[in-house]
């Protein structure tokens, strides 16, 4: 792993580089989301203030309803288990080596996104990109970090992060990172538990 900081500073690391990841290992998710549609999102709508043209992503795994605030897997693993196994081996062959845990998996597809930080997030989030494309740069606190094929780890909700518009191809972006909704959910639940065990013991 590489922590990358700007020449001549002491700062904290803004991104880390973990080990690159094989082409061949995306092949197959690849093809099976040619096959599909992923959903259209609206500019500007919740959850997605920082995009500023229509496009398409969805959520993998656990998902937080911002409207209902429920919490349930997500409706495209649901409706794609075989494409959802594959995300989740994809995620768990980049994600375990380094002791990374998440809650969900957010996919984009040919998106680029203004600067903004992920106030949904809670913690440092991985994300790596692949497909047939060239452009579309991640860019963290101004600094190149090209994500194709290179998983990259770090925290969204403090670095200002972005992408270059100058898309062509096809790209897909993988995000495994972890919902502040969910994480406080889990969090109240095994208070709850505690308590329940702490009365038992009276």
């Amino acid at each position: 792993m590489i922590n990358y900081r700007m020449p001549d500073t002491k700062t904290e690391p803004k991104f880390t580089l973990l080990p690159p990841v094989p082409a061949e290992e995306f092949a197959k998710l690849f093809d099976m989301l040619e096959k599909i549609t992923l959903p259209l999102k609206a500019p500007n709508c919740l959850g997605r203030s920082k995009f500023a043209e229509r496009h398409r992503a969805c959520a993998w795994g656990e998902a937080f309803h911002f409207t209902k605030r429920k919490i349930n897997l997500s409706r495209m693993s649901k409706k794609h288990p075989l494409i959802h196994d594959e995300i989740m081996r994809i995620a768990h062959l980049i994600c375990d080596p380094i002791g990374h845990t998440f809650t969900s998996v957010y996919m984009n597809r040919n998106n680029t996104c203004d600067p903004h930080r992920d106030r949904s997030n809670h913690g440092d989030l991985v994300i790596v990109s692949f497909g047939a494309y060239t452009g579309c740069t991640l860019m963290i606190e101004d600094v190149n970090a090209n994500a194709y094929l290179q998983p990259i780890l770090f925290d969204g909700t403090k670095q200002t992060h972005w992408n270059t518009r100058d898309l062509t191809g096809i790209k897909f972006s993988l995000v495994f990172y972890s919902h502040r909704e969910i994480i406080r959910a889990r969090q109240k639940e095994l208070e709850s538990r505690a308590i329940i065990n702490n009365v038992e013991l009276l």
